[in-house]
């Protein structure tokens, strides 16, 4: 097979992964709605989520982050948030198995 031909299927591969991802992702954000149109998880927050794991070198980096947001929001006294937090983190374990 030609490099172009592999790169082509690869593409094709990631991208089913990807829709077959979706369905879950929709169902952690409805089950979170509440924390995420009343603003007690922010833009900034969200933002560093995203900006995070578009620059990380790992999954761990990503991990990371979600875990420390988590303490943050345990040590304010916002368990909701926290909740929000490990459930991220739980995710992101699993998108890493998957990817492995």
């Amino acid at each position: 097979m030609s490099e172009i031909a592999q790169q082509l299927a690869l593409r094709r591969r990631i991208a089913a992964w990807s829709d077959r991802q979706q369905k879950p992702a929709s169902a952690q954000a409805e089950q979170f709605r509440d924390l995420l149109e009343g603003r007690r998880i922010g833009n900034a927050q969200l933002s560093g989520l995203n900006n995070i794991a578009q620059s990380a070198s790992s999954f761990e980096e990503v991990k990371s982050f979600a875990r420390h947001q988590g303490e943050k929001a345990e040590r304010a006294g916002r368990f909701e948030v926290q909740e929000y937090w490990a459930a991220i983190e739980k995710a992101l374990v699993g998108l890493e198995e998957e990817a492995w």
